[in-house]
């Protein structure tokens, strides 16, 4: 369920904090038929870069001690 505007739900309320981060992007091979060990590495390659970024900016995000969790 959305609470933003009454008129106009599914945009935020403008005292809402919406923070945006786009990391660099991952040149990811074609596999026509991945194995199991290229997808694990190229996940592994993922979720580090995704790290990464969160560590990089979640200081100026306000959460200088915050710890991702990926469930």
């Amino acid at each position: 369920m959305f609470f933003g505007w009454p008129l106009l739900p599914f945009l935020p309320r403008p005292q809402s904090r919406i923070i945006t981060y786009v990391g660099p992007g991952i040149d990811l091979p074609h596999i026509p038929s991945p194995s199991n060990e290229d997808v694990d590495h190229w996940h592994k390659v993922y979720m580090e870069g995704l790290q990464k970024l969160f560590d990089e900016n979640k200081a100026e995000a306000g959460y200088p001690d915050a710890q991702l969790e990926i469930l």
